[in-house]
């Protein structure tokens, strides 16, 4: 029978899989050391946290793994190169709950528009004065979504009950979505909110830097739920300390690996050190897909993907043209 070894695995998914029936289940992320325990496996369900580079698929693939089953949508730490030469199929989840990372999404959002971080931090010391605590509603306001998916539509249609002017730019605009399509350059000139739905690609890596940053308002703030890559961290930290951004709302960082999903003694990351001592700044530990609804989409999608694949079908395969 074709069995599964399953790393990073959260608990709260082990029961959600186990009707797959032969899984090996680890809380061990997968990376060069870790490959052996899926030995005796033909599949290998993984996570946004383990390492799929050339080494770690040349390995996998000398052991029989002959499926990578991704539990997440972007699939840009897999070397699709690599898995294209070791004849390794690669299938993710394509769209799952939408509404779980675009409803994160508006809590960033309102949490920094009423800031109620630093609402928080003052009541830590039992200071409960108002002082610095001065929001804006989000009614009446522009919020600019980049990428206009099945994630951006769902954060457009929250912000459009907010009462908020919604622009979008996405190169495949859906004219079925009530928004108005714009320029990129537009987006960033215009918007109080900027929140970012789209993958990470090759072309779009550090959308968020010093050029695009001198565009946007002093007084916006920047959502992001969808990959750490696309912001350039040092130049998103240069804004907010010269007073060019008004905050940031992040559940995802570029060097998040080993650090989100773990527990530290200490974080030796100076960026994140700073950004975590900005009052202005909201971070979350990519916990965005982190609801109910959303896991049990993940593992549904998921089982699909490896039952189908052990009968011979290919779905929601990722080929390296895609990336």
């Amino acid at each position: 029978m074709p069995s599964l070894c399953c790393y990073s695995t959260q608990a709260e998914l082990k029961t959600l899989l186990e009707p797959l029936g032969q899984i090996v289940f680890t809380d061990e992320h997968l990376n060069a050391s870790t490959c052996t325990l899926a030995q005796g496996c033909d599949t290998v369900c993984a996570f946004v946290t383990d390492t799929l580079n050339r080494d770690v698929l040349c390995k996998l693939a000398k052991q029989g793994i002959r499926h990578i089953a991704l539990r997440t949508s972007g699939y840009d730490h897999v070397d699709l190169s690599a898995a294209d030469e070791f004849k390794l199929i690669v299938t993710h989840v394509p769209a799952y709950s939408p509404q779980a990372i675009a409803e994160h999404a508006a809590a960033l959002t309102l949490m920094l528009s009423h800031k109620l971080q630093q609402s928080l931090r003052h009541q830590a010391h039992l200071d409960f004065r108002l002082s610095g605590l001065l929001g804006f509603n989000l009614h009446q306001k522009t919020v600019g979504v980049i990428g206009a998916g099945s994630i951006g539509a769902c954060y457009v249609n929250i912000m459009k009950g907010f009462g908020a002017k919604l622009i979008a730019y996405d190169p495949y605009p859906k004219p079925d979505l009530d928004v108005e399509y714009t320029s990129l350059s537009k987006l960033f000139e215009q918007s109080d909110v900027v929140s970012l739905h789209c993958p990470l690609t090759s072309k779009n890596r550090y959308l968020i830097n010093t050029h695009n940053l001198q565009k946007m308002k002093p007084n916006a703030i920047l959502i992001n739920t969808a990959r750490g890559g696309l912001v350039d961290t040092k130049a998103l930290l240069y804004a907010l300390d010269h007073n060019l951004l008004a905050g940031a709302g992040l559940d995802v960082y570029e060097f998040e690996k080993g650090v989100f999903f773990e527990s530290l003694t200490n974080l030796k990351d100076p960026l994140l050190n700073a950004l975590l001592a900005k009052d202005n700044v909201v971070i979350t530990p990519h916990q965005a897909f982190f609801t109910q609804e959303a896991l049990e989409n993940v593992a549904d999608i998921v089982t699909d993907n490896i039952q189908s694949f052990w009968q011979g079908i290919a779905k929601n395969t990722v080929e390296k043209s895609r990336h």
